[in-house]
């Protein structure tokens, strides 16, 4: 890694276009852009989104100074993905995220996730057998989408403890349309891109739909049937009772 002379008062740059900055660069090959960026610039590198900078921060040392040492003087800056996630663990800040990790933390003891194990592995093995049969009949097989796809089965199971069935494609291919749309959040010079009617705009806003309509009738499901069962959201609700405090619909949709 070579580190480029720079002024006292800025971190190193890559060279950039007007107003957009390094967004057409970013835009055609954002991990070849970043490891250039990393390689060629040193430890902090600036990089011009349009009118917003953001620093990039490679040397491992001082990512444990942003991220442990002196974790209070920044925030997480990931407000970009709220229409998406809304305000979960992920972005959170301050007094709230520490009520909120407050009531998740003992769902998420080590006890209570290996106790989650047998089940993923028995939904891996099932999912084993069916590639078998491509194997067989020399058939080729999507190994990405199946990995998705076990993925999804796996994040069901053990955060609601029951099948989706069909439903869990449907939410695969919503979340895909979400993060589809958080990439040309990230490419969008203006936020005010995100207000047009665009045709990214109106598929993230029905993909958006799709997931709560999902999320919110698993939540109602759940809690109808009680907190017995060995699932994270079930040992979510039991250790809100105990704690004697709980999060609203909104707040647990948005942790899930």
């Amino acid at each position: 890694m070579t580190t480029k002379t720079t002024s006292k008062k800025h971190a190193p740059s890559p060279p950039a276009t007007p107003l957009l900055g390094h967004i057409p660069k970013m835009a055609k090959d954002p991990l070849g852009f970043v490891w250039d960026s990393a390689m060629n610039y040193g430890d902090v590198v600036r990089l011009q989104l349009g009118p917003k900078s953001f620093y990039l921060v490679n040397h491992p040392d001082y990512i444990k100074s942003i991220l442990q040492d002196n974790y209070k003087n920044f925030v997480k800056g990931y407000d970009l993905v709220e229409p998406v996630t809304g305000r979960g663990l992920l972005i959170s800040e301050g007094e709230f995220w520490k009520r909120q990790r407050k009531l998740i933390q003992p769902a998420f003891h080590r006890q209570k996730i290996a106790a989650l194990i047998y089940g993923m592995t028995q939904n891996i093995d099932a999912h084993l057998c069916d590639w078998q049969k491509n194997v067989d009949s020399g058939e080729p097989l999507d190994i990405e989408a199946q990995m998705f796809k076990i993925t999804r089965y796996n994040l069901v199971r053990t955060l609601f403890g029951f099948e989706m069935g069909d439903e869990v494609d449907k939410a695969g291919e919503a979340f895909e349309v979400c993060l589809e749309y958080l990439q040309a959040l990230m490419k969008a010079p203006f936020k005010v891109m995100t207000y047009l009617p665009t045709r990214t705009n109106f598929r993230f806003r029905k993909a958006r739909k799709v997931l709560d309509r999902l999320v919110y009738s698993m939540l109602e499901k759940k809690k109808n049937s009680g907190a017995e069962g060995s699932d994270l959201f079930s040992m979510l609700l039991r250790e809100q009772s105990i704690a004697n405090d709980t999060m609203t619909d909104k707040e647990l949709r948005d942790e899930v």
